[in-house]
């Protein structure tokens, strides 16, 4: 399967079916942020295949309270973002402290896609809500 179409993935119930009952399919943009999405929240070396890929973003839970914290995760995200085929480039990445909950945070990420330009995106790897 190439990297243009995949299957919709809900985070909390897994494969989404589409309104004719079938797998439902993603594509373009939708289809990188959940790529990316997927690099951010597994943990590295969690799958026996790929004993590098992931950032396990959530073990970061609690501990960005440090400029070198907030360098290290950046530098993970670029490092695992880039090597996403479709990803020229990680231009951007910002880590916010969450508003309602200093203890977890809200990552801002801008990438240079090939076939699509400059994809922004912002992601709550907590309440894996990416948009």
């Amino acid at each position: 399967m190439s990297t243009d179409t995949r299957f919709y993935i809900d985070i909390e119930f897994g494969v989404k079916a589409s309104p004719s009952g079938d797998l439902e399919l993603i594509s373009g943009i939708a289809n990188l942020k959940q790529r990316l999405f997927a690099r951010l929240m597994t943990a590295k070396g969690s799958l026996c295949h790929r004993p590098n890929f992931g950032v396990g973003i959530a073990t970061y839970q609690g501990e960005i309270s440090s400029i070198d914290t907030k360098r290290k995760i950046a530098s993970d995200i670029k490092e695992q973002f880039e090597l996403d085929p479709q990803v020229e480039k990680v231009t951007s990445v910002l880590i916010e402290k969450n508003q309602e909950n200093d203890s977890q945070f809200e990552i801002t990420y801008k990438v240079d896609a090939i076939g699509l330009g400059e994809v922004v995106s912002t992601v709550d790897p907590f309440q894996g809500n990416f948009t």
